[in-house]
C-alpha cells in the first residue's frame, strides 16, 4: 500500500507508514505545518494588540476598579509577566491613576446628563469601612425612580451633625451643575441630625 504525506509545502509517495510517521515528526515538517495553521487560523489577540495605548489604559483601569483590585497591583512582577507573554506591555500604576481622574470626571458628566432638566432626590447616608466613617449621597430621578447613581462618597473626619449634613447635600447639588428647584426631596437615615439637616436646606424629607 501506498502512503502520502502532507505538509504545507510537501508531498510525497512511500511504501512504508513508519516512513510516514518519521517525517511528520522532522522540525522541517512541524515547522511548515505550524506555519500553515496561523494561515488557516487567524491570531485572535490580533484586535487586542491593535488597540491604541490610551484604550488599553483604560481597558486595564476599569477592570482592576471593578473587580475592587488596587492600582498598586500593577507593580506586581507575575502579573507583568503574563501581560508580557501575550505581547502587550502593562501600563504603570501612576498612568492608570491618571486615567481615574479622567474616568471619574467622565462618570460624573454621565451622571449629569442624567439628572439634567428633571426632577431629582437624594439619598443620603453613612457607612464605615477599615474603621473610617463615610456620607454617602446617592441621585436618582423622579421619572427613573429605579436607577440610583453614587456621585458622593465622602470621609467624616468628625462627628456629623445637621450643619455638616446640609453642607455637604448643599454642595452635592451645586456638583450636579443642575436647578435647584429641581432638587424635591431628600432621603436620609432615621438619625435626628439627618432629619434636621433636611429642614435646614428647606427641602421634604422622608
Amino acid at each position: 500500500m501506498d502512503y502520502i504525506a502532507l505538509g504545507a509545502t510537501v508531498q510525497f509517495f512511500c511504501s512504508k507508514r513508519f516512513l510516514v510517521d518519521s517525517h511528520r515528526k522532522t522540525s522541517k515538517h512541524q515547522k511548515a505545518l505550524g506555519s500553515r495553521f496561523e494561515q488557516l487560523i487567524p491570531h485572535t489577540s490580533q484586535t487586542f494588540l491593535n488597540s491604541s495605548d490610551s484604550d488599553f489604559v483604560e481597558k486595564v483601569t476599569k477592570a482592576l476598579l471593578s473587580a475592587d483590585i488596587p492600582l498598586y497591583k500593577l507593580n506586581n512582577k507575575h502579573i507583568k509577566n503574563i501581560f508580557c507573554d501575550i505581547g502587550h506591555s502593562l501600563p504603570s500604576e501612576t498612568t492608570c491613576r491618571r486615567t481615574v481622574l479622567q474616568s471619574s470626571a467622565d462618570e460624573l458628566q454621565r451622571i449629569r446628563n442624567a439628572v439634567h432638566d428633571k426632577q431629582f432626590f437624594l439619598v443620603v447616608d453613612e457607612s464605615i469601612l477599615s474603621g473610617t466613617q463615610y456620607l454617602n449621597i446617592l441621585v436618582e430621578s423622579l421619572e427613573t425612580p429605579h436607577v440610583s447613581y453614587l456621585y458622593g462618597c465622602q470621609p467624616l473626619t468628625c462627628a456629623p451633625n445637621s450643619n455638616s449634613i446640609g453642607q455637604a447635600v448643599d454642595d452635592g447639588v451645586r456638583i450636579l451643575g443642575t436647578n435647584r428647584n429641581s432638587f424635591c426631596l431628600l432621603l436620609p437615615d432615621a438619625a435626628k441630625y439627618m432629619v434636621a439637616a433636611g429642614y435646614n436646606t428647606k427641602i421634604s424629607v422622608a
